[in-house]
């Protein structure tokens, strides 16, 4: 009978010393396939992010002025890390919208670096309602956004900015960092910066709308007509002088409802009454009053409300003659 010979306790010893190796050579190299990946996903993030962020900004900074009425500002204020603008998103809201791009102070709550903040994007009416709000890129670094400004000769405008509406390009610079903390790397950043021309900016700072001219009566001289008075205004909306030079006409407009106002006319400067006619007999009527400048801004109206008179003028009179004689004339009618 045989005996089956095992292995000593060397060879064992030799064969789990080998496997031993070998596992942990198969671990770190699981471990570095790991860590790699986990970098790539954290780097195409981040780069998205910072992609996200520049495309909507680069957007929406592409717009300003777009749709404005001439009084208001373009840009209304212009800081390291800020920009608020006016353009016109939305045409199914009246009036354009005052846009701010921002980076927030509050943390991004989404991700496990300490650091990363959100851009965020507040829109508001014209009455300062906001309208529209929410973050549009996420895991921006602290301090991660900054603007850089520059007038028409591209001489670099100097902070605080007290004139932006001087402001002829934008610089933008978005830094993004990885979620994930690396062992003697920290986060890694991602930068990417560009230059924006707004195309609709006008070079110009915003005009004054002229105050409406002043309502002084209305009334019907006859069945089919009104009548409208006013006064020549003085001032601008901000208080600046109107002079009398810097007005290029007054147009009147009328209508028995505010949605069905119809212009009536132009009138020279130098009128301040007009007559119109042509109106049901019965009707209440409003008569609006506008001026507007030489610059081509046409003020609030002077709005009169009124009823066309019912009495009708007198017929003319009828069988009219006259017979001449060596004194003079006679002449009769009925």
């Amino acid at each position: 009978m045989q005996r089956t010979r095992g292995f000593t306790l060397v060879e064992l010893s030799i064969g789990l010393f080998i496997l031993g190796v070998v596992g942990t050579v198969a671990y770190q190299i699981m471990h570095r396939t790991t860590d790699t990946y986990k970098l790539h996903r954290d780097v195409t993030e981040t780069t998205q992010n910072a992609r996200l962020a520049m495309e909507t900004i680069t957007t929406d900074l592409r717009q300003v002025s777009y749709g404005k009425d001439v009084t208001q500002a373009s840009i209304v204020h212009a800081s390291l890390d800020s920009i608020v603008f006016v353009a016109d998103f939305y045409d199914s809201i009246p009036g354009a919208e005052t846009v701010a791009l921002y980076l927030t102070a509050h943390l991004d709550s989404g991700t496990r670096n300490p650091s990363d903040r959100l851009v965020y994007r507040a829109v508001s009416d014209t009455a300062g309602s906001v309208i529209e709000e929410g973050p549009v890129a996420y895991g921006v670094a602290d301090s991660g956004l900054t603007f850089l400004y520059f007038d028409r000769d591209g001489a670099a405008m100097p902070f605080p900015i007290v004139q932006p509406e001087h402001i002829a390009e934008v610089e933008i610079a978005v830094t993004t960092q990885t979620a994930h903390y690396e062992e003697g790397i920290g986060y890694r950043d991602v930068t990417l910066t560009n230059i924006v021309y707004p195309r609709n900016l006008p070079f110009s700072p915003p005009r004054a709308r002229p105050n409406k001219p002043g309502c002084v009566s209305l009334t019907s001289p006859n069945c089919g007509s009104l009548t409208a008075k006013w006064t020549r205004p003085t001032t601008n909306s901000d208080g600046s002088e109107l002079k009398f030079n810097d007005i290029s006409h007054f147009t009147v407009y009328y209508g028995t409802h505010p949605d069905s106002m119809k212009m009536d006319t132009r009138l020279a400067r130098n009128l301040d009454e007009w007559t119109v006619k042509d109106l049901t007999a019965g009707n209440t009527y409003r008569i609006a009053v506008t001026v507007t400048t030489q610059a081509g801004i046409e003020s609030e109206a002077c709005l009169q409300i009124g009823a066309v008179g019912t009495t009708a003028p007198p017929a003319a009179p009828g069988g009219f003659s006259g017979l001449g004689g060596p004194s003079g004339m006679n002449l009769s009618w009925s």
